[in-house]
C-alpha cells in the first residue's frame, strides 16, 4: 500500500512517465545488485574449495574452478584477487597429471605472467618472488620453444626470486 501511495505521489510531482522510469531504474539497480551478490557468493564458494589441499589428480578440476572464478572477478575491481586466482590457476595446471602437455605448460606460463602484472616486486615482494619461482620452474619443464632460451629464463627467474627471498 505504501509503495502505491508513494508512486501516486511521485506521479503527481514529476509526472507519470518520469515516475515509472524511476521505478524501472530502481528495479534494474536492485537486479544488478542481486546479480553482483550472487557472483560474489559463487566466488566465495570457489575460494573455499581451492584453498583446501588437493591431490594431483584433482588439479584439472581445481584449474577449472579457478577459470570459473576468473570469469567472475574483474581485474580492475579486485586486482590482487584476480592475480592470486591467475597464480592458483597456473599452479593447478602445472601440477596437473597432464602438465607435460604443451598447452597446459603454455597456459601455466601465461597465468604466472598475468599474475606478475599485478603482483609486482615493489608492491608485494614475497608473492612476486613466489610467482617468479613457479614461472621459472614452468620454463624449466617447458617442451616448446628453444630449450636454451627456456633454461635461461628459468635461471633468471630463480635468481630474481632469490634476491627477495634471501
Amino acid at each position: 500500500v505504501l509503495f502505491y501511495r508513494d508512486l501516486l505521489q511521485r506521479c503527481q510531482e514529476i509526472g507519470v512517465e518520469t515516475a515509472f522510469l524511476e521505478v524501472k531504474a530502481t528495479l534494474i539497480k536492485g537486479k544488478v545488485e542481486d546479480q553482483a551478490s550472487q557472483r560474489e557468493h559463487r566466488v566465495q564458494e570457489i575460494l573455499e574449495e581451492i584453498i583446501r589441499p588437493a591431490t594431483r589428480e584433482e588439479m584439472p578440476q581445481r584449474a577449472e574452478l579457478c577459470r570459473q572464478a576468473l570469469e567472475l572477478v574483474e581485474r580492475e575491481r579486485n586486482p590482487v584477487l584476480w592475480a592470486l586466482l591467475q597464480f592458483k590457476w597456473a599452479c593447478s595446471l602445472a601440477l596437473s597429471p597432464r602438465r607435460a602437455e604443451a598447452e597446459n605448460q603454455e597456459l601455466a606460463i601465461a597465468g604466472y605472467e598475468a599474475a606478475l602484472e599485478v603482483l609486482t616486486r615493489e608492491s608485494m615482494p614475497v608473492d612476486w618472488a613466489t610467482v617468479q619461482m613457479n614461472l621459472a620452474t614452468a620454463y624449466t619443464y617447458r617442451t616448446s620453444g628453444d630449450r636454451e632460451e627456456n633454461l635461461e629464463r628459468a635461471i633468471a627467474g630463480h635468481e630474481a626470486a632469490l634476491e627477495v627471498r634471501t
